[in-house]
């Protein structure tokens, strides 16, 4: 193998694949990248038995072939060298099975596996697809994974992607992820390119690893800038396939089964709460200097603000108030702080929005799902379970 590539082409192909590559164990099959030169450019690749990536750049082959190196530390090498371009071949003999990088007067020889471990990539052939504006999916997912748990063998590792006409005969995709306590549910219009027939009736559903998720978020972000670029999607009952750009990547499907995240909103609300976001996130997180290992919040609201208080035994208390606009009677929840920090990490706009159901009997408030959203990103609605009312 044998070839002649340009740094930044190299290097921009290489963030994508090697977000893939496993650091942590440099002797498994997922920590390393091929490297394919063949007469149409170089292919890298990278993936495991349920996730994985394909990219062909454009590349000067002398002598096609295959080779493996660790992808996170070719990425960092290649990331160093000056611009223009390198040359990377591989020999049978001399330094058997090494891969030489050369560039002016560096010269780098990395140990890599058997190019013959690398199974086949999948060709995933579809049972349905649509296309999706890519930094609307790169901002819901990054949304959607802090409401998701990373301990696996349960729907709460998963995110839910959600293909389905709405009530108004559009076409939209859902993106869903809760960890129990919290949710986060987003969503996304499709246009022509959402692949909906309206004949049809029955909606689409797919649900992948957290893991799987955020390495997507991440390959996604390098390209998130360009409004106008589709993300292609492609599923059938064992992948789902994300294509842009002449990049591939393919995740196995979880087999699980997804509850229904409506459910858990309420279909009306009887008090409505608007207060700055900014605000409430400096409140809450100095409320937090006091709280420490004690992190419940007090939140109650009355017709014109909003005051949060915490309590440490050992330390004392704090009591702050924001400017709000009320709509509904006043009354108050307990919530996590740790929650809110979650929530206040992801929300964006101006206006922080609660909606909630009051009961009459406030030790009944810890069963009430409080929806939370900014009144600038409608797209995106939280729910975030309130802790048990003192009595």
């Amino acid at each position: 193998m044998d070839f002649l590539i340009e740094q930044s082409v190299f290097l921009e192909g290489l963030e994508k694949v090697s977000v893939l590559s496993d650091r942590k164990n440099i002797a498994l099959l997922s920590s390393h990248i091929l490297l394919e030169a063949g007469e149409d450019g170089l292919t890298l690749l990278s993936f495991d038995q349920s996730a994985g990536g394909r990219l062909r750049v454009p590349a000067k082959v002398t002598t096609p072939g295959q080779a493996t190196v660790l992808g996170k530390k070719i990425f960092q090498i290649v990331r160093e060298l000056a611009p223009g371009m390198i040359h990377v071949f591989r020999e049978e003999g001399g330094r058997k099975g090494m891969t030489t990088v050369e560039k002016d007067s560096a010269v780098f020889h990395l140990k890599g596996i058997d190019p013959r471990d690398f199974a086949s990539f999948p060709e995933i052939t579809p049972e349905y697809s649509f296309g999706v504006p890519i930094r609307d999916l790169q901002r819901l997912i990054e949304k959607t994974l802090p409401f998701v748990v990373e301990e696996e063998g349960t729907y709460m590792n998963g995110v839910l992607f959600q293909r389905e006409r709405t009530s108004g005969g559009k076409a939209a995709l859902n993106v869903v992820g809760t960890d129990g306590n919290g949710l986060h549910h987003g969503q996304i219009p499709l246009g022509e390119e959402g692949g909906i027939d309206l004949s049809e009736q029955g909606e689409k559903r797919f649900l992948i690893k957290r893991r799987h998720a955020a390495d997507l978020m991440r390959m996604l972000e390098t390209d998130s800038k360009d409004e106008k670029l589709t993300v292609e999607i492609s599923v059938n009952p064992r992948y789902a396939q994300f294509r842009w750009l002449g990049f591939y990547f393919f995740v196995r499907l979880l087999d699980l089964r997804f509850p229904n995240y409506r459910d858990v909103f309420p279909e009306e609300h009887s008090v409505t709460v608007d207060m700055g976001r900014e605000a409430a996130t400096s409140i809450i997180r100095r409320a937090g200097l006091i709280s420490e290992k004690n992190v419940e919040l007090e939140l109650t609201w009355d017709e014109r603000a909003v005051t949060m208080t915490s309590q440490n035994i050992d330390i004392g208390d704090s009591r702050e108030q924001t400017p709000a606009i009320v709509t509904g009677p006043p009354s108050g929840f307990f919530f996590s702080i740790q929650s809110l920090s979650k929530l206040l990490g992801v929300v964006g706009g101006t206006t922080l929005r609660m909606q909630a159901v009051i009961l009459d009997d406030p030790l009944e408030h810890s069963k009430v799902p409080v929806v939370w959203s900014s009144v600038e990103e409608p797209q995106s609605r939280y729910v975030i379970m309130p802790l048990e009312t003192h009595s």
